[in-house]
């Protein structure tokens, strides 16, 4: 009689905790998270929210999501974050912000360095992109605007031109507005800033204004 009791409540008991588990299913999201952008998501056991980015409010969970309801200036908005899981680990992804919530801030401050890094390798890559066209547009002869006289970069790195004090020599850009001139006399940069209008192609050149033809 006593082990069949025992049995039966013990079975209750699961059932209880089982219930339990299903009715509140924020408690297992429930905590501070870090996000890959500083951000900070606070997810109360209430229901309640707070966020520097993604405003404040209430939340509810609805299976793999968690649906963030703004208040005050972002009443009505609504926000998503999918619950991922991978490799024992929980994060929050917000995918049309592109927002990602880490448990721990260790493993949002490793996010964000390579987030970080990911922008300056993008931002070389397009100033070494500009770097080579600006190259390629150099190559050519460019004549002085509305006075005589012109520049010639040629495609082997060489500069010559028949403007006063123009000394044949050797250029190599050193950025986007400077170029760098040695001839047999000196070393020394000049300034350059290189525009498009339409067809015709204009070179600052030091105090110059210059065409190419």
């Amino acid at each position: 009689m006593k082990k069949g009791l025992y049995v039966v409540t013990m079975l209750l008991l699961v059932v209880l905790l089982s219930t339990g588990c299903g009715l509140n299913p924020r408690e297992a999201v429930a905590g501070t998270w870090y996000g890959d952008n500083d951000d900070t998501l606070i997810l109360q056991k209430d229901g309640s929210y707070t966020s520097t980015w993604l405003s404040t409010g209430k939340y509810r969970v609805d299976g793999e999501t968690i649906v963030l309801t703004g208040s005050g200036m972002a009443e009505g908005s609504i926000k998503e974050l999918r619950i991922n899981k991978s490799n024992d680990k929980t994060v929050l992804h917000e995918e049309k912000l592109a927002l990602t919530y880490y448990a721990n801030s260790s493993e949002a401050a490793e996010a964000i360095e390579k987030r970080e890094e990911a922008v300056r390798k993008e931002e070389e890559q397009q100033v070494a992109k500009e770097l080579d066209t600006l190259k390629e547009n150099l190559i050519g002869t460019w004549e002085w605007a509305g006075y005589a006289g012109e520049v010639i970069f040629g495609a082997d790195g060489t500069i010559s031109g028949t403007v006063s004090g123009m000394k044949p020599g050797t250029y190599k850009v050193v950025d986007l507005n400077i170029i760098e001139i040695t001839n047999e006399e000196q070393v020394y940069t000049k300034r350059i800033q290189y525009s498009k209008e339409d067809s015709v192609q204009k070179l600052i050149f030091g105090p110059l204004n210059l065409v190419k033809k």
